[in-house]
């Protein structure tokens, strides 16, 4: 498990991974998800590191059913209704304060950085 996170760790673009699941289903077939962390880019260019890690799992492990959750590092700014504040800054991703509670924003946990 080591090797795979090491392998998936090393892909240009990849800048952390986590939750990372493997495991063989009856025929045979070895599974993997996890999640990676990649910097804000286009999606072009997020495509690219997704396909990358698929192609380095079935090529060093034969890994040929892969879901990997690609999560963007990235300060955003945006009006936050759900406080009914001025616009804030939010931190997104994986790696949040612990300052404020959760906000939930599309598929993004969120806390506010004060």
């Amino acid at each position: 498990m080591v090797k795979v996170e090491e392998t998936i760790g090393s892909v240009h673009g990849v800048l952390a991974v986590h939750d990372l699941h493997v495991w063989t289903v009856g025929s045979g077939m070895i599974c993997c998800s996890c999640h990676i962390m990649v910097d804000e880019q286009s999606v072009r260019s997020g495509e690219n590191v997704l396909r990358a890690v698929t192609q380095q799992l079935e090529h060093n492990f034969g890994i040929t059913h892969t879901t990997i959750q690609v999560e963007v590092k990235a300060v955003i700014q945006m009006t936050c209704t759900a406080l009914r504040r001025q616009p804030s800054i939010l931190r997104c991703g994986a790696f949040t304060s612990d300052i404020a509670p959760p906000l939930r924003v599309g598929v993004l946990e969120c806390r506010e950085i004060t």
